[in-house]
């Protein structure tokens, strides 16, 4: 059992390097071009955002190897549990996105009902893949021209993440299977990106881990999907935020 779950790991994590990597290379060939076509400003930007990228996918390796070096993966998980800014953590995950969403010059669009002092429990770099994976997701199936719009709200005492696309939709058999394991959409990326299926999977395994929910939905085939997924805020640590500090007499 414990070799069949490191297996499994070691093919989640090898897909969730993929899309990180695209993005890498894709910034890599602009850097790489014409310096008087990119201004100096972009440059230092899309920089900035590589190296994030880098630590997030170091980040994510290094989780592997840990798990590979212990059976007792979910007590290490909860061990590592802490406080998410939710909305710090998206715009750096729409930022991430952007230069493969400008491709197909999709517009990606963050509304957030949240201060930026609302944290969810859990593990970051667990919650940045699930939100890279349905981002990317949501691209991949989207048309040119579009948009992609992610909101955050607080709903019934959890946070609410959706991603909305004005992509192929979703039929009910789609729907029925959708985050299984090697489940294949009815609907093929408009842009000839690879299409696993593990991507969904992936973030289902990762959000239940977190201690929350994952779904979606669809008025069928050409109208759109809207994904969601609802977590545990970490209320403590906004308490112990707004709780003013004993003024010293």
């Amino acid at each position: 059992v414990l070799a069949q779950e490191k297996e499994e790991l070691v093919h989640l994590v090898a897909h969730d390097l993929r899309n990180p990597l695209a993005t890498i290379g894709f910034s890599a060939g602009l850097l790489s071009g014409d310096r008087e076509r990119l201004p100096e400003s972009e440059r230092r930007e899309m920089l900035a955002q590589v190296k994030e990228t880098v630590a997030h996918m170091i980040g994510m390796i290094n989780e592997m190897l840990a798990e590979n070096r212990a059976a007792d993966a979910r007590r290490r998980r909860e061990k590592k549990r802490g406080a998410i800014a939710v909305n710090h953590e998206l715009r750096s995950i729409i930022a991430a996105n952007r230069p493969t969403a400008a491709e197909k010059e999709i517009d990606l669009l963050l509304s957030s009902a949240l201060s930026d002092t609302e944290r969810i429990a859990g593990d970051r770099s667990a919650f940045l893949t699930i939100m890279d994976n349905l981002l990317s997701n949501g691209i991949k199936f989207s048309f040119p021209g579009t948009r992609v719009q992610v909101q955050c709200r607080p709903v019934a005492g959890q946070i609410e993440i959706t991603v909305t696309d004005e992509g192929q939709g979703l039929t009910p058999e789609d729907k029925a299977g959708l985050f299984r394991k090697g489940a294949r959409l009815s609907a093929r990326p408009t842009g000839q990106e690879d299409s696993s299926g593990i991507g969904l999977f992936s973030a289902r395994r990762l959000t239940e881990k977190m201690g929350g929910t994952i779904g979606a939905h669809s008025d069928g085939p050409g109208c759109g999907a809207r994904f969601w997924v609802r977590l545990v805020p970490d209320t403590r640590h906004r308490v112990e935020e707004e709780t003013p500090s004993p003024q010293k007499k």
